[in-house]
């Protein structure tokens, strides 16, 4: 997976190293406010991928395609076992789960709600704070994010997750 921002990159550098560790931060092109930025933490050993964003639109992007794009666990904390974005599903307005809505009956949050833009390009939207993304070569990543945040899964290219505006917070892979 590659890991930026929507927002073009006008800067970036090293924040700090030490012999195991690296701190990058990539400065976004908003003349508005030069202090938009998203960093990454990049550590010898770590099974993770930690980027923080200020103000910046996350964008995920596979090597070759996606495969599947869904929510883990719906928000009454059942595994889902289909991916959120088959064609059948989509046609109906359905995610296979019971979690369209976006907060539960208590208007806590849920893990995740998955549903269909409204277009017929086969986009699906994402809300939630876990996700599942699988490439074509089954890798599957599980992303969690620090507060809720929505994705926009772009079904008809199978290339792109991108956050629908600007995030402050931290996600992990």
């Amino acid at each position: 997976l590659t890991f930026g921002s929507e927002e073009a990159i006008a800067n970036r550098h090293v924040l700090s190293f030490d012999p195991l560790s690296v701190s990058i931060r990539f400065l976004i092109s908003d003349h508005r406010n030069r202090s938009n930025y998203w960093e990454s933490y990049i550590v010898r050993g770590s099974p993770y991928v930690t980027i923080f964003y200020r103000a910046a639109t996350p964008v995920i992007t596979p090597l070759s395609i996606f495969k599947s794009v869904m929510c883990p666990r719906d928000e009454s904390g059942k595994y889902n076992s289909a991916p959120a974005h088959t064609k059948e599903q989509i046609e109906k307005g359905d995610s296979g789960s019971d979690n369209d809505k976006q907060t539960t009956d208590s208007g806590a949050w849920g893990v995740c709600s998955s549903k269909s833009d409204g277009t017929s390009n086969s986009n699906v939207l994402l809300t939630g704070v876990q996700f599942l993304l699988q490439t074509q070569e089954n890798l599957t990543w599980m992303v969690f994010a620090s507060s809720p945040i929505t994705f926009l899964y772009d079904g008809a290219a199978k290339r792109t997750v991108k956050a629908v505006e600007p995030f402050s917070g931290v996600l992990r892979f």
